[in-house]
């Protein structure tokens, strides 16, 4: 069964989040459950907001840093040397959803925060930014997490929180 908590407020259910916040373009951060639940979810907030006709990119952090890394310095670095190629060119103003998220390295982890603060601040300067990040992971995503991600990314991509339970269970068929 699928959970929902919202910073400060009682768990709502999943549909009930996505009435409230299907015209807002706040980050979402989906916890617990198995990949295809958390993907599942993110891309439910991306077809109920008015992004739905613009694209939905998955990234596994675990998998595809080396990627992400490219694509956020093509994002932070036009202006140095001109632009830089981006390998997530596509995602130009829908959705990036990064699941796998406490697998990212701290420098990876810094760039995303720069990257969310000209989301936020809507600079000009940088081109084919995602106009919403979602993000995912099975772990508990604790502040004062030795490993993991950093209270700073944590603070910004938590903004509304969506828990879809348990993972698969092992061995079950």
């Amino acid at each position: 069964m699928m959970r929902s908590k919202q910073r400060g407020a009682a768990a709502r259910p999943p549909a009930c989040l996505l009435r409230l916040h299907r015209h807002s373009l706040v980050s979402v951060l989906v916890t617990g459950g198995g990949e295809r639940e958390r993907e599942a979810m993110a891309r439910a907030f991306h077809r109920a907001s008015l992004l739905r006709h613009r694209p939905f990119l998955a990234l596994d952090c675990g998998h595809d840093e080396s990627i992400l890394r490219r694509a956020l310095q093509g994002w932070l670095l036009p202006a140095i040397g001109g632009p830089q190629p981006n390998p997530l060119h596509d995602v130009e103003g829908g959705t990036l959803f990064l699941d796998r998220l406490e697998r990212l390295s701290r420098p990876v982890q810094q760039q995303l925060l720069e990257l969310v603060h000209h989301i936020r601040g809507g600079h000009e300067a940088v081109s084919n930014l995602p106009a919403r990040l979602a993000a995912g992971s099975a772990a508990l995503l604790l502040d004062d997490s030795p490993e993991g991600i950093t209270p700073e990314l944590l603070d910004c991509l938590d903004k509304i929180r969506v828990d879809v339970g348990a993972g698969p269970r092992r061995g079950a068929a």
